[in-house]
């Protein structure tokens, strides 16, 4: 398959751009993509999120990948050797990384980034926010509704952290020609409902407007956070 990308970060209204990304074309028609977004209550986010997408693109360009697991580890082992270099022990980050070999990718994912696939007028989320109020729907506690208005949404059960052990989730799932995915930080899916995001795509002839058309509708809006997305299309 050949793949086509685009995309977009941002910084919020404190003008530090705590989201990192990468879109790293390998060998072949394997490709990856991947986000960290820095945990904003903790110092060194931005360097946790820096330090997490400079080790994943380590691994990938110098081959290194076996599975998501180890992946992740390395990646935990980097960020708790660079907080100890510059010393912020609860430096934080999350990071969603996927991966696309030909028609199948694979996906690792530690926080609350999201990764969307979409297909014709369809879009499903393959990701699952590892977070309080995303527990708390779970449980049944908070219905969805109620969730719109929930103060501790921020609040994340698991990240990348030194001080912390993350729960990492993995998931596996095909693609076909003509497909889209679209990998986005909080800061996008806060803003942009998956119809208006579904919506965009079906308009958008290939992926460099749809990314354009994102960034234009969250700017007609109110930017609290940092907003990253990067999008891909199998043709």
């Amino acid at each position: 398959m050949i793949y086509n990308t685009s995309a977009f970060s941002f910084p919020g209204p404190k003008k530090e751009n705590q989201d990192s990304y990468i879109s790293l074309a390998l060998d072949g028609d394997h490709h990856v993509i991947c986000i960290a977004d820095g945990v904003g209550g903790r110092k060194g986010g931005a360097e946790a999120s820096m330090a997490a997408i400079t080790e994943v693109k380590h691994i990938f360009s110098e081959k290194l990948f076996t599975t998501m697991a180890d992946l992740f580890d390395r990646v935990h082992h980097t960020v708790l050797k660079h907080s100890k270099d510059i010393k912020f022990p609860e430096m934080s980050t999350t990071l969603t990384v996927v991966y696309i070999n030909k028609d199948d990718v694979t996906i690792g994912h530690v926080g609350d980034c999201r990764l969307y696939h979409l297909r014709g007028r369809g879009i499903v989320t393959k990701t699952y926010d590892q977070s309080e109020k995303q527990k708390l729907i779970d449980d049944g506690v908070l219905s969805r509704e109620r969730a719109l208005y929930y103060h501790r949404k921020n609040i994340l059960l698991s990240v990348i952290s030194p001080d912390k052990k993350y729960e990492l989730y993995e998931s596996k799932f095909k693609v076909a020609i003509k497909d889209r995915l679209l990998l986005v930080s909080d800061g996008v899916y806060n803003i942009c409902t998956k119809k208006e995001l579904a919506m965009l795509s079906e308009r958008a002839l290939n992926v460099s407007q749809w990314m354009n058309d994102i960034s234009s509708l969250i700017q007609t809006k109110e930017v609290k956070d940092d907003y990253t997305a990067i999008a891909l299309e199998f043709m």
